[in-house]
């Protein structure tokens, strides 16, 4: 029974992603410019298509990457909170991740420096989730306010 219902850390889990996922889209939407409906665009609809679903997969690429270090401290600290593992034992682990992303990357677009930025916001991250997950609330604003 214990497998079907939801913890009250699943809870805040999901409440958090929730949360960091919606800033993602915003930001994404701020940032990927949408294509201009031009004249063509209504004239021959298979071109506003194509720029729709362009402009789709875009903004969801940039969401994907803009969560990817938001996602790494994410599930780390629910792995220090559910599992009992220790805060160096996933920040290990998260290190070996994104030295072998950096290994099998390329087109040379990641680096080791911008690894270690990511660790360093990775390890930040790590602090404020979990900060949130021990406050009291039932929605991101007042997990934040504790």
């Amino acid at each position: 029974m214990r497998g079907i219902l939801p913890t009250f850390v699943d809870t805040k889990y999901n409440i958090i992603r929730s949360e960091e996922r919606r800033l993602a889209k915003a930001v994404a939407k701020k940032i990927v410019k949408m294509p201009e409906i031009t004249v063509w665009a209504f004239m021959i609809p298979f071109i506003f298509v194509f720029n729709l679903l362009r402009y789709k997969r875009t903004t969801e690429t940039f969401t994907l990457n803009f969560l990817f270090t938001k996602r790494l401290a994410l599930d780390a600290a629910l792995d220090i909170i559910k599992e009992g593992l220790q805060r160096q034992d996933v920040v290990v682990r998260i290190n070996d991740k994104t030295r072998n992303i950096l290994a099998s990357d390329t087109q040379g677009v990641y680096s080791e420096k911008i690894r270690m930025k990511q660790m360093n916001e990775i390890n930040l991250l790590l602090d404020h989730y979990l900060k949130l997950f021990e406050a009291e609330g039932k929605n991101y604003k007042s997990l934040v306010k504790k």
